[in-house]
């Protein structure tokens, strides 16, 4: 009679066992599927607040932070850690501002935003009596946001001391950014 009731013990204890190991093993494959996140978060979805104005998707905010990581890579290898020729003019230290004359005969202006998780990027430029402007959503990263980016052709303005101002509108408050840069 002892006998059988370890023989049942072990039965049972065996059967949790393997329930355990099953439920592991699904929980595994739902995490390599992507259809849960229990043991891996998405730092970008578990740091990034929601916005009611947000309407992209997980995939879209991927594909534009891999869009984001590729330029700053290609910013940093073209300009060999060379600081960029512009003339800063606004006070805001929540807003870093730089622009580069690419080789394809475009400016690329460049952002860092502290403190700012979402929001509307609103880029004016002006070279005399030309006027150019452009709007892009500020893209959350845990180091510091980016505005979604910026790429004006050199033939929209032409050449000369560009008047470059960047406003950033987040949760009701705004900020601005300014420098002068001279294209060529």
């Amino acid at each position: 009679m002892i006998k059988q009731k370890k023989r049942f013990t072990k039965k049972i204890l065996f059967i949790i066992l393997a329930c355990f190991v099953v439920l592991a093993l699904i929980l595994l494959v739902l995490e390599k599927t992507n259809v849960t996140h229990f043991i891996t978060k998405d730092s970008s979805t578990v740091n990034a607040p929601t916005s009611a104005f947000d309407s992209s998707t997980p995939a879209q905010k991927e594909q534009d932070a891999a869009t984001n990581a590729a330029t700053k890579q290609q910013v940093g290898e073209k300009n060999n850690g060379q600081p960029q020729e512009t003339t800063p003019i606004g006070t805001s230290k929540n807003i870093e501002l730089s622009a580069k004359q690419e080789s394809n005969n475009t400016v690329t202006i460049f952002t860092k935003l502290f403190g700012y998780s979402s929001g509307t990027c609103t880029l004016s430029i002006t070279n005399g009596a030309s006027q150019n402007s452009q709007s892009a959503q500020v893209l959350y990263s845990p180091e510091y946001s980016t505005c979604a980016g910026f790429s004006i052709p050199v033939s929209a303005l032409g050449a000369g001391d560009w008047s470059i101002n960047l406003k950033v509108d987040s949760n009701g408050t705004s900020d601005a950014k300014s420098l002068i840069f001279k294209v060529q």
